[in-house]
């Protein structure tokens, strides 16, 4: 299980340094102002919302099936459930551990920087603190 760990691990570790490696390069393409602190207070709200944890869970999800279906190839066998929840477990970790919260905290800020006004964001702060969504 340790091997297996491992390169589940090593895997991961790399779809997601492509990843962060093309999310950091998008900004630095195009001239773009920093984002506002009000962005980043956004950007927390919607993450606290959930969004962090079933991001997680669904990118693990999406990385786990191919590494299924490649660990079934090499065992010749298919995966009991047991193994199966360990690996998403596995997975969900190994995604929180390199796209921790302050990752997606910063790309959110980003495109609500890139894609919003100033007054945009201030309005979505507003209806985000109100009982409706709270």
């Amino acid at each position: 299980m340790l091997r297996l760990k491992r390169t589940v691990r090593a895997m991961v570790m790399v779809c997601n340094c492509l990843s962060i490696l093309a999310a950091i390069a998008a900004p630095l393409t195009c001239a773009q102002e920093r984002p506002s602190p009000e962005a980043h207070q956004l950007a927390r709200l919607i993450l606290s919302s959930g969004l962090f944890d079933a991001a997680s869970s669904q990118a693990a999800s999406v990385g786990t099936a191919p590494v299924i279906v490649a660990l079934q190839d090499r065992l010749k066998r298919s995966l009991s459930d047991e193994e199966r929840s360990q690996l998403r477990s596995l997975m969900i970790q190994v995604m929180k551990d390199t796209l921790p919260w302050d990752v997606w905290e910063d790309l959110y800020a980003d495109l609500y920087t890139k894609h919003a006004s100033p007054a945009e964001i201030t309005e979505l702060l507003a209806f985000y603190k109100t009982p409706l969504v709270s």
